[in-house]
C-alpha cells in the first residue's frame, strides 16, 4: 500500500501540471472523460508506480550491499588465509581468527601495502 508521501507526490504532480502524460491518458479513457474521477485514478495509481519504484530502488541497493560484503568476505578470507598460514609438521595449519580481528588485521596489512608503495 502507497503511503501518504507517495499520494502527496502524485497529487503534487498534477498541480504542477506534470503527470505522467501516458498514465494521465489511460486514465482519462478509463474515467471515460470525466475529470475528476480521472485526477482519482490518476493519482491512485501514480502513488502506487511511486511505491513500486521506491521498493525496487531499496530491493536492488540490499543486492548492491550483499555484493559488496561477499566480495569483502572472499577478500578477507584469502588474505587471512595467506597471511596466517604455517607450515607445521609438513601440512598448512590454518589460524581461525573472527570477523572483527580479520578486519583489523585487514586494514593494517592495507596500511602497510600502501605505506611501502
Amino acid at each position: 500500500m502507497p503511503s501518504n508521501t507517495h499520494f502527496a507526490s502524485a497529487l503534487q504532480e498534477l498541480i504542477e501540471k506534470r503527470p505522467n502524460h501516458g498514465l494521465f491518458a489511460r486514465c482519462f479513457a478509463e474515467a471515460e472523460g470525466d475529470e475528476a474521477k480521472t485526477k482519482a485514478r490518476y493519482i491512485t495509481l501514480r502513488a502506487a508506480e511511486l511505491e513500486e519504484s521506491e521498493r525496487a530502488a531499496r530491493e536492488a541497493h540490499a543486492l548492491e550491499l550483499a555484493r559488496r560484503a561477499a566480495e569483502h568476505r572472499k577478500l578477507i578470507e584469502s588474505f587471512t588465509f595467506e597471511m596466517f598460514k604455517d607450515e607445521y609438521r609438513g601440512e598448512i595449519a590454518l589460524h581461525y581468527y573472527g570477523w572483527p580481528e580479520r578486519q583489523q588485521m585487514f586494514k593494517q596489512w592495507r596500511k602497510h601495502k600502501i605505506e611501502s608503495l
